[in-house]
């Protein structure tokens, strides 16, 4: 069983809802007074969670284990908090805190590239520059977590999420190699595997299938379905 017991100061009255990544159907509810909430359940696994704040588009994602996670935030920060519980949903949290000046970072790129003429070499050029500077970042942070983090789910996401555009098949390969055997051996490492395989037999320069697994019900989820929301 799992107990997530929070305190998000600024949001009385306003919704929180649990999510699993097999489903973009809340799992549980719950309304904030006097600054706290409590979700409980039963899980089997370490699985991939988030918890969306009402009138907030971004959600915390955490790994949820049986056991007790703590967390604290304000309406005005969240999805920014402070966890106690394991070092899987630690691990989580550090994953959204190293990708958010880079999250940042893209969307003002987009939104730079938008504003360029098609006619404008020089100004394409420029960005293509800048495109490639900002990837070489994405890799690097993302390289330097996973070795950091080789016992924890968050590796995975990482790896799938932030590198798979970024490095080649084998190289994915290789960094998957790295991880934890606990976290090759899990739900999320096994599709990954899949993942990876697929991708090395469809060659570079080939465009993968996405990374998927099936939910209950045998209908295939992306576990990248939380992608790009922090």
């Amino acid at each position: 069983s799992f107990v997530i017991s929070g305190t998000i100061t600024g949001a009385e009255g306003e919704k929180i809802y649990l999510l699993n990544d097999a489903s973009n159907t809340p799992q549980d509810s719950a309304v904030i007074k006097n600054d706290h909430f409590q979700f409980k359940g039963t899980i089997d696994e370490p699985s991939i969670y988030a918890l969306f704040l009402q009138d907030h588009t971004t959600p915390y994602i955490t790994v949820l284990m049986p056991g007790e996670l703590s967390i604290t935030s304000t309406a005005a920060t969240f999805p920014d908090a402070t966890i106690k519980g394991s070092k899987e949903s630690e691990a989580m949290q550090e994953y959204q805190q190293a990708f958010k000046p880079l999250s940042s970072k893209a969307k003002t790129l987009n939104q730079h590239a938008a504003t360029i003429a098609q006619n404008d070499t020089a100004a394409i050029l420029d960005f293509r520059k800048q495109a490639e500077e900002f990837n070489q970042q994405v890799k690097e942070t993302g390289l330097q977590f996973i070795h950091a983090h080789p016992h924890e789910l968050a590796s995975v996401l990482v790896l799938i999420n932030e590198l798979r555009t970024r490095l080649s098949p084998q190289e994915l390969k290789t960094e998957f190699a790295l991880l934890d055997d606990n976290v090759k051996n899990s739900k999320y490492g096994k599709a990954a595997q899949q993942f990876i395989e697929e991708a090395a037999f469809a060659g570079e320069g080939s465009v993968a299938p996405d990374f998927t697994m099936n939910d209950v019900n045998g209908k295939p989820v992306k576990l990248s379905s939380f992608h790009g929301k922090y």
